[in-house]
């Protein structure tokens, strides 16, 4: 007799138990997304609660500072005072030296609050009004701005200060705060949206909105959607003041919560639906791909992995598919395209490295340039002209390293003439007495090369927060040759008397972290970057503080010399 065999079950058995199987898994992932959304959004809107906070807070602190240097410069400020007694018309000149001096203070002060607060001097006896911070609003609104603090103050009589108002300019919403002492008037205004933006860039998309409520009136475009949107269910609306309500207006923030987690949830959704029926025709094609391909695809994963032990390239059987025929003709093409597209790809990684490095030295902060302007323009008014040749000639100098600065390491001898044109540039702007300099350059490494605008860097940085007007500052630099362990090192030397580095960052770059505490010191970050690009490790740098105040950097990088002239000449001597 012949055995019973077990009887089978058909494919569509197999096919209903697959397709149940699915329809449980898309309910189970539906059920956990929709709570993996919710849990997101609570996450998110507490997050975004807690950042606003925080942000309110430091503005906060930035609008009490504010107040406390007007409040001050208004009663204490002497040049504030004289400029009220100078006709602008009949003695213009007059009026540059105590410009000059208040327009010092306020552009130090701007440090701690950014350039988005602008600051305006008023004179009700001889009606001048002019800014005392540069200008980052065009022409057209400050004259309309000034015409409408100057009206708005015309009403007033014997205030000592006001709180801040809102004043619309041209569409724009600007809040303005001013103070009154005897005859001098000082204001100060910021556009709403510099207010708004770092929330706004930062942490919203487009169809959020953050805006600014004060006295009743909410400073926005009334017409845009997402603030007609607004407020339709009271979760999507967050209004936030500082932590002691000191501030004079909330910072409200419309939210679409659900236009990108509903679309999410709907691609999910899909792509589910999808996977269901991709795996029921997998099914169905499964026996077929079977016959017909999964057996000729062994049979070539044989061949290639033979690959493996020898350098030719064996025939592959006969597969009745024409295109697994069509391989063996063309592998040994595609090993010798793989041999190229190594060396593509390896030129292509030393382009890219040399294209970063390019990027981060052309890399420039306007301001300089700005002050540059700035001090031009104090010059002409105060007819300086014999200054003014020298520091446009210094300024030129300066521009023209820039331009050309293209190649990856110059000579010693031209950096630090560039370096001169830096400092002389400063040092016609604060004056000789404020800013003083002494370069120590061996004969022997003028012509080793370095990075180009490396030591202008490291110089920049010292003279941004090493200048003080309460004592001179003196900047040294000294670079020679020093015998090494195993080859002779350029060792550099930069040093200053100013208040020295913060901790914060030393401790980061004792930590071989690049600095990372805000854009100020992109510089610095930059100058890193470069180094372990071109030395690979191979420089030594030390940045820290000297014991008797001031800070140091002690750089090392290995000697090398130039072969050939570059692009670049400039044969000035080395002072």
């Amino acid at each position: 007799m012949r055995g019973k065999t077990s009887e089978g079950h058909s494919i569509n058995r197999y096919l209903r138990v697959l397709i149940a199987s699915l329809v449980v898994v898309c309910v189970l992932n539906v059920v956990l997304l929709v709570a993996t959304i919710n849990a997101s959004r609570n996450e998110r809107l507490q997050r975004l609660n807690s950042t606003i906070g925080i942000y309110m807070d430091d503005v906060a602190t930035k609008f009490k500072a504010i107040d406390h240097f007007m409040d001050y410069s208004a009663v204490r400020e002497p040049s504030l005072a004289e400029m009220t007694t100078i006709d602008p018309v009949a003695d213009n000149v007059a009026l540059g030296e105590p410009l000059d001096s208040i327009r010092r203070r306020v552009f130090d002060f701007q440090y701690s609050t950014g350039s988005d607060y602008q600051f305006f001097f008023y004179s009700p006896n001889t009606g001048y009004f002019t800014n005392l911070s540069t200008m980052t609003v065009s022409w057209d609104d400050y004259v309309q701005l000034r015409d409408s603090l100057i009206t708005g103050w015309a009403t007033k009589q014997k205030v000592i200060e006001n709180p801040w108002n809102a004043a619309r300019i041209n569409g724009r919403y600007y809040l303005y705060h001013e103070v009154k002492y005897d005859s001098v008037v000082l204001f100060c205004a910021v556009r709403v949206s510099a207010l708004t933006s770092p929330i706004q860039k930062s942490y919203l998309s487009k169809d959020d909105l953050a805006y600014v409520h004060l006295n009743g009136h909410d400073l926005v475009n009334r017409k845009d959607p997402r603030y007609v949107a607004r407020g339709r269910t009271a979760s999507k609306l967050i209004h936030r003041t500082d932590a002691y309500a000191t501030l004079p207006f909330s910072l409200n923030v419309a939210l679409n919560r659900f236009g990108r987690s509903e679309q999410f949830t709907l691609i999910q959704l899909v792509l589910m639906a999808l996977t269901m029926g991709i795996a029921i025709v997998a099914m169905f094609g499964v026996f077929y791909l079977w016959r017909n391909f999964v057996v000729p695809l062994r049979a070539f994963s044989s061949t290639v992995t033979m690959l493996k032990d020898t350098d030719a390239t064996p025939g592959l059987q006969n597969s009745h598919i024409k295109e697994l025929e069509n391989v063996n003709a063309q592998f040994h093409q595609l090993m010798n395209q793989v041999r190229s597209l190594k060396v593509s790809l390896y030129e292509n990684e030393i382009q890219q490295k040399k294209t970063q490095i390019q990027f981060m030295q052309l890399q420039v902060r306007p301001h300089f340039y700005l002050n540059i302007l700035t001090t031009l323009y104090s010059m002409q008014q105060m007819n300086q002209t014999a200054h003014m040749g020298e520091l446009i000639l210094a300024a030129t100098r300066y521009m023209r390293y820039l331009l050309h600065a293209g190649a990856e390491l110059v000579p010693l001898k031209q950096e630090v003439a560039h370096v001169n044109d830096y400092l002389k540039i400063q040092g016609i702007r604060y004056g000789k007495d404020v800013l003083q300099s002494t370069l120590t350059i061996a004969p022997a490494v003028a012509e080793c090369l370095v990075p180009p605008l490396m030591l202008q860097t490291f110089v920049e940085n010292a003279v941004k927060y090493a200048v003080s007007f309460d004592h001179p500052t003196l900047i040294a630099i000294d670079a020679r040759e020093v015998v090494g362990r195993d080859s002779d090192v350029l060792a550099i030397h930069i040093q200053d008397n100013g208040d020295g580095f913060p901790q914060e960052i030393l401790d980061a770059l004792k930590n071989q972290h690049l600095i990372a505490l805000s854009e100020q010191h992109i510089g610095i970050n930059n100058v890193i970057n470069r180094l372990d690009l071109l030395y690979n490790k191979s420089y030594r740098l030390d940045i820290g503080n000297r014991q008797n105040g001031g800070a140091y950097i002690d750089l090392t990088l290995p000697v090398q010399r130039v072969v050939k002239k570059g692009d670049l000449q400039d044969d000035r001597p080395l002072s």
